[in-house]
C-alpha cells in the first residue's frame, strides 16, 4: 500500500497506483519525490507533479503577516495619536482653568488694593482699564506655556482670548460689556461663551466680585474632517477650551469720605 502523507491523501494515492508501471516513484517523508515524478514519462505523471507545486504554494503563508500589518497600520496610528490628544487637551485644560482662576484673583486683589481711589472717582474707565489690564495680563503669563498662546510684550493680542468683568452696584464697571483689554483679544466666533450674559449686578449675598473668562484654541496632532451622507459630517482640528472664574473681594471696606484717600493711593491714580 502507498504511504499516505500531509499532501497525499488516499485517493491521491489510489491515482498515482494506476500509473506505478511507467517508473518507479521514490518516497521521500512520506510524500512523492519532486524530481522523480517530473522526469517521469508520460503526461499524468507530469500532471500530477504540476498539482503538487500549486498546493504548495497555496500552503505558504509568506507575505500574509505584512498585508494584515498594513490593512491594521492606520487604525493602529489613529488610536495612538487620539491618546496622545487626549493628555494634550486634558494638560491643556488645566493650564486655562488655573489661568482663569489667577486673572480673577489678581484683578480682584487690584480692586481691593485701589478702593479708596475707586471710592473717589466712581465709574472711572481709566480706572477700570486698570484693573481688567491686570487680570488680563495674569492670565496670559499663566497660559504663555501652551502651543498656539501669542506672548509679546506682557500681552496676549490673539490667544488666548481674555475678558473681565468687575461686579459692583456701588460703582458700575464700565467696560464690562464684552470688550477686551488694550492689547488683547474678544475671542473668535467659537468662543461661545465669551459673548452675552455680562452685567454688573453683585452676587446673591452682595459681595462685589470679579469674572474673567478665557478662550483657547486647542489644535490636535492630525486634522480629520470626514462627510457623511445627509449631510453630516465629523470635523476633529481645532478644539475651543473655555473657562469661567470668580474671584469674590472678601475685604470690602465702605469708605465713603473721599478725605481719606492717601498720598500713595493719589500717586498711583496719576499713573494712570
Amino acid at each position: 500500500m502507498l504511504p499516505v502523507g500531509p499532501y497525499t491523501s488516499r485517493a491521491d494515492a489510489r491515482w498515482l497506483a494506476r500509473f506505478i508501471s511507467y517508473t518507479p516513484l521514490r518516497w521521500v517523508g512520506g510524500r512523492v519525490d519532486q524530481t522523480v515524478a517530473e522526469a517521469a514519462p508520460g503526461r499524468h505523471m507530469k500532471v500530477f507533479a504540476h498539482r503538487h507545486r500549486h498546493a504548495l504554494r497555496a500552503r505558504d503563508p509568506r507575505g500574509q503577516g505584512m498585508v494584515e500589518f498594513a490593512m491594521i497600520l492606520p487604525l493602529l496610528l489613529v488610536l495612538l495619536l487620539g491618546v496622545a490628544d487626549f493628555g494634550r487637551f486634558f494638560q491643556a485644560g488645566i493650564v486655562m482653568e488655573s489661568a482663569s482662576r489667577a486673572a480673577a484673583e489678581a484683578g480682584a486683589l487690584e480692586y481691593l488694593r485701589t478702593q479708596e481711589i475707586r471710592l473717589a472717582n466712581p465709574g472711572n474707565a481709566a480706572y477700570y482699564a486698570r484693573i481688567h489690564a491686570v487680570a488680563s495680563k495674569a492670565a496670559c503669563e499663566e497660559a504663555r506655556i501652551l502651543p498656539n498662546t501669542t506672548y509679546v510684550g506682557g500681552t496676549c493680542p490673539t490667544s488666548p482670548a481674555v475678558l473681565v468683568c468687575v461686579h459692583d452696584a456701588d460703582s458700575v464697571d464700565p467696560l464690562c460689556d464684552g470688550s477686551p483689554a488694550a492689547g488683547y483679544n474678544d475671542g473668535l466666533p467659537a468662543c461661545t461663551a465669551m459673548s452675552g450674559g455680562w452685567n454688573t449686578a453683585e452676587d446673591s449675598q452682595h459681595h462685589d466680585y470679579v469674572e474673567v473668562r478665557v478662550c483657547y484654541r486647542f489644535t490636535t496632532l492630525f486634522n480629520l474632517h470626514l462627510t457623511l451622507p445627509f449631510g453630516a459630517g465629523i470635523g476633529l482640528g481645532d478644539l475651543y477650551i473655555q473657562r469661567k472664574a470668580v474671584f469674590t473681594v472678601a475685604d470690602h471696606r465702605c469708605v465713603s469720605d473721599t478725605t481719606h484717600t492717601t498720598a500713595a493711593a493719589r500717586a498711583w491714580w496719576k499713573q494712570l
